[in-house]
Order: C-alpha cells, then structure tokens, then sequence
C-alpha cells in the first residue's frame, strides 16, 4: 500500500520564494531596465491609498497615482506586481508613476496583504480568490470601478499589466472581464486555470500545464457564461493606447 506524506507548509513557500527569484530574474533579462529618460527624470511621485472603495472581498490594498495635469477622460493602467513585492517596490523599479505624470493617464496598483499570502503573491491559483465577482478578483473589479467614477476614466482605454504572480491574476482578470480591457500584458505569469492550489501552481511552474488550446477556451468560457465574442475593433484600426486622446464624437 503506497502512502502519502504530507508536505510542510515551510517547503511550499521555500518552493514559491525559488521560484520567484527565476521568474524575477527572467523577467529582468527579457526586460531590462533602460536609462532613464531625461522627460522622466525628477522626484518619483507618491502613490496614494484609497480606502472603502467597495466591499473589498479579497481583502487588497488600493493604490493609484493622478498625473497633476491629466487628460479630460484619462485612460487607466492596472499593475500588478509579483510574489515579494509592494506596489511602491514595483512603481519604483518600472516607473509606471513616472510614465504617468508624463502621458497624463490615471495609475492603478491592487497590492497584496501578508494576512492573504505570507509572500504577498496574488492567490492566482485559488479557484475562491479568482472566480468572477468573487474574492480578490472582485476586489479588483471594484477598485476599477471606483478609479472609473471618481476621475472620469475613457472606459475604451482601460489596461493591464501582471508579473509573476500578479501576471497569474492578470491572466484570470483578462479571461473572466474580457470586454473591460483594451488590452493586457503578462510577464512571467501562469494561465488562467493552470492550478487550482499551492501544490499544483509549483507543478505548473516547474513543468507547465499540459492542455489543448480548445480546453484552454473552455475554462475561460466557463468564467464568464455571457460572453458570446472578444472585444473587437474596425478594420484598419489599432486599438487606443493610453497615451492617445480619447476620438472626437462625430456631430450629428
């Protein structure tokens, strides 16, 4: 009779803390870190935290950044950062802050609490945390929606940004609220429904998940029952960056 030892908690997260720092170093190979450009030079701006911006389920930090000078209807950048960090960590090593005052568009960063994951990972592997309005996706949800009201945010140019972990999230935000976002990136992160716990997730990240692209469709599919197609935009187009001004509506 075979038997199963259990495995220490302490060697999950000795797994997780290796893990990240390959990921994190891969990440940093693929992209390196530039020069600072002499428009973006001066003092880091201050992210600010927002509270009771909803009923915060997953139980997130909220941060953002306003640009002094903004556009009439900004566009909004989402960043979620890696296993290890804070928002302030990976502001100061991207400089999305900085981008921001420079391109006049809102800043968004969800950030992780060490009562939720005691290496401030995203639960990206937790069916209960990534669920559609449910958990730390739904605290998310909700910061996007506060971030929307409160500075009058272009809706058509809402986006997203995930490393490791939070490139996991990221992944389950872009499968489970696909017509929110304009577009989306994810750097060094798992698919979304490649674990469904700790133990699997330092499988996959080991070994990948091995599935068809139509079993991949199907998990996101199952996500969001109403979905009946993906965002598209006309022939000919590109889709809005969040640099760009929002398009002059046509007088009738």
């Amino acid at each position: 009779m075979r038997m199963k030892i259990p495995v220490p908690f302490s060697y999950i997260t000795a797994q997780q803390k290796k893990w990240q720092k390959r990921l994190t170093r891969a990440a940093e190979v693929i992209t390196p870190v530039a020069p600072a450009s002499p428009r973006l030079r001066g003092p880091r701006p201050h992210l600010t935290e927002i509270s009771g911006f909803g009923t915060n389920p997953g139980h997130l930090r909220m941060m953002e950044y306003v640009p002094p000078k903004g556009q009439t209807k900004p566009a909004l950048m989402v960043v979620l950062h890696g296993c290890l960090q804070t928002a302030e960590d990976f502001d100061k090593g991207s400089n999305w802050s900085m981008l921001a005052r420079e391109g006049g568009f809102v800043l968004l960063y969800p950030e992780q609490r060490q009562s939720n994951n005691p290496n401030l990972c995203f639960n990206w592997f937790r069916p209960s945390a990534v669920a559609r309005d449910r958990g730390e996706l739904m605290s998310i949800r909700q910061m996007i929606e506060n971030v929307c009201e409160r500075h009058g945010i272009d809706r058509d140019r809402i986006f997203l940004q995930g490393l490791s972990a939070g490139g996991g999230m990221a992944s389950a935000l872009l499968a489970t609220y696909p017509d929110l976002f304009a577009a989306g990136q994810i750097v060094a992160g798992l698919p979304f429904g490649s674990a469904r716990d700790a133990m699997t997730a330092l499988s996959v990240m080991k070994s990948g998940a091995n599935r068809t692209p139509q079993e991949w469709g199907t998990l996101c599919a199952r996500s969001h029952p109403k979905l009946t197609g993906v965002r598209r935009y006309p022939s000919g187009t590109a889709p809005p960056t969040a640099s760009s001004q929002p398009p002059t509506p046509a007088l009738r």
